[in-house]
């Protein structure tokens, strides 16, 4: 069986070359519209799944507060320099969002792309949205 790790790891050193036409500014701001109509004043955003914090500085320069999480340890690394080089003051954590335990809670969580689809059991999938609405603040949103 091959460790999820190692495959994140690996996807790591690829993810940028990947995705590198990927419009992260229109999906920030799509994300930003969705907030907007269903949330009310959302500023603090988590991002479960958040890779090399593209989405997270997009956000961040439309004005939210965000923290990331990624289960790659690379992918933090890589996030962080990228929040560096943008000049945007983002948090960026390793953490399984399976059983992540937010230190503080935020307005939204959000976990784009298709994070959660990696979630190969039912009890990951439940595991997660459990850790979710522990990272949320009375009425809060999971936007998936």
């Amino acid at each position: 069986m091959v460790n999820s790790m190692e495959v994140f790891q690996d996807y790591a050193y690829y993810y940028n070359a990947f995705y590198q036409d990927k419009d992260y500014t229109a999906e920030a701001k799509q994300v930003d519209e969705l907030l907007k109509k269903y949330g009310e004043n959302v500023k603090n955003i988590i991002n479960y799944g958040c890779g090399t914090g593209r989405h997270d500085i997009e956000l961040a320069k439309i004005g939210y507060c965000c923290t990331g999480i990624d289960m790659s340890r690379l992918m933090i690394d890589i996030a962080k320099e990228n929040s560096q080089n943008e000049k945007m003051p983002i948090h960026f954590e390793v953490g399984d969002i399976r059983n992540y335990e937010p230190e503080k809670k935020y307005d939204a969580v959000i976990s784009l792309f298709h994070v959660i689809s990696y979630q190969n059991e039912n009890k990951d999938i439940l595991d997660a949205f459990c850790s979710a609405r522990k990272a949320l603040d009375g009425g809060g949103h999971f936007f998936v």
